[in-house]
């Protein structure tokens, strides 16, 4: 409970003993859903032990460094295909001629 809340609680405590036009303000029972320290660190030790389900910038870099070394070789195969294809239609282009000069 912060310091803001428990002093809310004062107040509240104060104006509903001096005042009846108060009377449905929070009472003792009401006041025992506010969260202890023990509960907000259980809280927070649930809540970072999902955290460790995810990775860490360290594992993303490492990811990202895996894909764009694969990204490059795909990308370096393309080019070999490329040039494969490119001499191929070279070899095709002077079949063509070729074969264009012998029926002349």
């Amino acid at each position: 409970m912060t310091e803001k809340q428990f002093i809310k609680i004062l107040e509240l405590t104060f104006n509903r003993l001096f005042d009846e036009r108060l009377k449905d303000l929070p009472t003792k029972e009401d006041l025992k859903v506010f969260a202890t320290k023990d509960d907000l660190k259980g809280l927070e030790d649930r809540i970072m032990l999902k955290f460790e389900d995810y990775p860490t910038t360290k594992d993303c870099k490492y990811t990202f460094e895996r894909l764009f070394e694969s990204l490059e070789i795909i990308n370096n195969d393309i080019i070999e295909m490329e040039k494969s294809l490119n001499a191929h239609d070279f070899r095709l282009d002077n079949l063509n001629d070729r074969m264009l000069a012998r029926s002349k």
